[in-house]
């Protein structure tokens, strides 16, 4: 069997397409969400300006709702994703581990626990699935 690195870097290789994608959604995602608080900003300080029309301030009001509002679906977007490629990597690791067990010799299964054994991987497929869903929610 591979080594943890090695098993881990080729889950991610087979995975580069959703991964790059996860990471191009958050980046646009980080841009509106800087953008927001400077069209905050001009909308205050034209606010503040006693002759300034109504039509632009409105204008800018929009402008800031549309951003949020974008900013915050991209970003619940980005967790769907990452929770669903999370998920999906966390299926395949399980699936590999299991055939892994199962092509192990009849002596080895009569000496071990397997209940043991099964709950480890269990395990081992559930913090992967929950550090790729952290990791897509954190990192950008």
């Amino acid at each position: 069997m591979k080594s943890t690195n090695e098993f881990v870097l080729d889950m991610l290789e087979k995975n580069r397409k959703p991964l790059i994608k996860i990471i191009t959604v958050a980046t646009i995602g980080a841009l509106l969400t800087v953008i927001t608080p400077y069209v905050y900003g001009k909308l205050f300080d034209l606010a503040i300006i006693p002759n300034t029309t109504t039509n632009i301030l409105f204008s800018l009001i929009f402008l800031w709702l549309v951003l949020s509002l974008l900013s915050n679906y991209i970003s619940n977007m980005t967790g769907y994703m990452g929770e669903v490629l999370g998920s999906k990597m966390g299926n395949e690791a399980e699936a590999e581990a299991y055939s892994h067990f199962l092509t192990l010799p009849i002596l080895f299964h009569k000496k071990e626990q397997k209940g043991e054994i099964l709950q480890k991987i269990a395990r081992g497929s559930y913090s992967l699935q929950d550090i790729i869903s952290s990791v897509s929610d954190v990192l950008p």
